[in-house]
């Protein structure tokens, strides 16, 4: 029952869009489904190893690093997608739909569901951008974050609070963005993941959140290195400071040499005055 609720909405937002013309049927993802398509997919090494293979944690940790550090299940449709769902008005009716499905899956204690249920809910009011949508958006990441602590792979809970620090810059709370970040690459340290995909993390935490309307086409993946910036606001200055040096961090361990570079010249350049002579120093040589 949960599971047909769930799919009245996707039929909701699709039927809405492909009605407007901005999105084709059979095209890419809505940002509230998987679409499939015909293009191959990338191997899955993971499934050729035994199940008790300690490399499959690596595995798992790389892969949920690697791309649920993006938009998220299958993206968006920007912002003519948007603008013709609030136009069809599709807001109460997927609400009411997945009102319905959360409470099939919290009857059956299906965690997984519930957390993406809650996540594709606040994923569309926060595209809608309606104004008091903004703490009912807060309201459902909280839930989806407690719900994914008694996930069981490290991977899985990493993947869920990736998603809702996003969902959450989304609608322009940037501190809370920047907290769970930090907590997403303390759990990509704890579950084994690459260097430099806790580097992407990182990266992301200092960086200014996109722009909800404008996925997939700003989407926060890291597809080529670029110049490390700083999004984290000025007059929120220590804990600037503190993602500029985990950041310097992160990137020495995975050896990413520009990184490096960027975030040592960033901290002489904006945080001089709140670093001893010697970290200055230190600094200098890097």
């Amino acid at each position: 029952a949960g599971a047909a609720r769930g799919g009245l909405a996707h039929a909701r937002v699709l039927s809405a869009a492909v009605a407007a013309g901005v999105l084709r049927p059979g095209s890419g993802g809505n940002g509230m489904t998987r679409t499939p398509t015909k293009s191959p997919q990338r191997p899955k090494p993971a499934g050729t190893l035994p199940l008790k293979d300690p490399r499959l944690a690596t595995i798992r940790a790389q892969q949920a690093a690697e791309s649920l550090v993006s938009a998220g299940s299958g993206g968006f449709g920007g912002r003519e997608f948007w603008a013709a769902l609030a136009a069809a008005d599709v807001e109460a009716d997927v609400r009411q739909y997945y009102t319905e499905a959360k409470l099939q899956y919290r009857r059956r204690s299906s965690v997984p569901l519930l957390v993406e249920a809650d996540l594709k809910l606040a994923r569309l009011l926060a595209g809608l951008g309606v104004t008091g949508n903004r703490r009912e958006v807060s309201t459902l990441v909280s839930a989806m974050v407690e719900a994914g602590h008694s996930l069981s792979h490290p991977a899985d809970r990493l993947a869920v609070v990736i998603e809702a620090s996003q969902v959450m810059g989304a609608v322009g709370s940037a501190r809370k963005r920047t907290l769970m970040l930090w907590q997403a690459v303390e759990l990509s340290r704890a579950g084994d993941a690459p260097d430099a995909a806790t580097l992407d993390i990182a990266r992301r935490a200092l960086e200014p959140p996109p722009d909800a309307q404008a996925l997939p086409q700003q989407q926060e993946v890291v597809a080529q290195r670029r110049p490390l910036s700083s999004g984290v606001p000025r007059h929120w200055s220590f804990v600037r400071c503190g993602c500029i040096e985990g950041v310097l961090a992160t990137a020495i361990l995975a050896q990413q040499h520009s990184d490096v570079w960027d975030a040592a010249a960033m901290l002489l350049r904006e945080h001089s005055s709140e670093l001893a002579p010697a970290r200055q120093a230190s600094l200098l040589e890097t």
